[in-house]
């Protein structure tokens, strides 16, 4: 029988984007209530990706996938990873920056991507607190 907490996520993707996030990590956190102050729609929803509906969903996907600790956006049946990702997320608050994405070329994107996924566990000298989600944006985390 497939995990209700895949149904829930992918139900959910088809019409929000859904961040699939390493949920041990400082600057991943911070990344999240970046989202969360600025998504004045709600239209994102969110799940670490150390959750048990998370992790079974991603062991459907493709293998790259499989194998990443990256930040992860499913939206409409696709997977994005990387700086894909963030364009997605940067696209849907419609900020400025979105811009960069276009006129940047992707291997350039993602070395910068990789390189601060590379130290960012060291990358949690702003965080002074954890994220404590009030009621209405504790129901947007799957």
């Amino acid at each position: 029988m497939e995990n209700p907490e895949i149904i829930n996520i992918s139900k959910i993707s088809e019409k929000h984007p859904v961040i699939l996030f390493d949920g041990d990590c400082t600057f991943c956190n911070f990344w999240v209530q970046y989202v969360l102050k600025r998504d004045k729609n709600q239209e994102f929803y969110f799940s670490p990706l150390q959750s048990d509906g998370a992790k079974s969903l991603i062991s459907s996907l493709d293998k790259r996938f499989q194998e990443t600790d990256s930040i992860i956006v499913l939206f409409k049946k696709k997977v994005y990873d990387k700086s894909d990702a963030v364009f997605v997320i940067l696209k849907a608050l419609n900020h400025p920056t979105r811009y960069l994405w276009y006129i940047t070329p992707k291997f350039l994107r993602n070395a910068v991507y990789d390189l601060i996924a590379k130290y960012r566990h060291r990358l949690h000298w702003w965080q002074t607190e954890c994220l404590v989600p009030d009621k209405e944006d504790k129901q947007r985390f799957l």
